[in-house]
């Protein structure tokens, strides 16, 4: 247990000793501590409140200030690209930038009977990396145009719960918000948006 010594009308030393083991003649100077131990997030003390039995633990919201919302936005930033990442895995600024290029030329190939109305550098960029994946360059130009719906839904997802995100954050007057509520905030964007990005996925092809 934790035991408080109290001089002066307040909490000069605390001890984790049981109050049994302090010698009897020293015993009136301690109290028993009572309250929660860990701070919760965004709080910070302890302070004391001394009373004729107990010292009870008194936990202080911190209020927000411009850093930490600057720092939750970063954060939010952050997470953003994860959630882009997990959707993508681990792709070179190489691939990423050749999507919009694939892109056009598998809607191309699928417009009409294929190759459709794709031109001849365009079908054999298809059939390259068709020979290499094993499929056919139909199939391929499918994959392109599927991922490629799917990523625009998801891309809008990310950049409508981040900005939904940015608004809640900046709704939390500074100085007078607690880190705790800050916290909340991220919290349930977090689990909002994972949420509907599972969702998402499931439905993909």
């Amino acid at each position: 247990m934790t035991i408080a010594r109290i001089a002066n009308g307040q909490v000069v030393e605390t001890r984790e000793i049981d109050l049994a083991d302090v010698p009897e003649h020293k015993r009136a100077w301690w109290l028993p501590v009572v309250g929660v131990a860990t701070p919760p997030t965004g709080y910070s003390g302890p302070t004391y409140q001394i009373g004729e039995t107990e010292v009870t633990r008194v936990w202080t919201p911190v209020l927000v200030t411009a850093a930490d919302v600057l720092a939750a936005k970063q954060r939010v930033a952050a997470f953003a690209d994860s959630l882009a990442a997990e959707v993508t895995g681990p792709v070179s600024e190489t691939e990423r930038a050749s999507w919009p290029t694939k892109e056009i030329a598998a809607r191309a190939y699928l417009d009409g009977v294929a190759p459709g109305t794709a031109t001849a550098t365009q079908v054999a960029m298809l059939q390259s990396e068709a020979d290499l994946t094993g499929e056919t360059p139909l199939a391929l130009a499918q994959k392109i145009v599927d991922n490629a719906d799917s990523y625009v839904e998801i891309a809008g997802l990310i950049a409508g719960q981040r900005r939904a995100t940015y608004t809640a954050i900046d709704a939390l007057e500074i100085g007078v918000a607690t880190v705790a509520d800050l916290e909340a905030v991220l919290t349930t964007a977090r689990t909002q948006a994972e949420a509907a990005l599972q969702q998402i996925l499931s439905q993909m092809p």
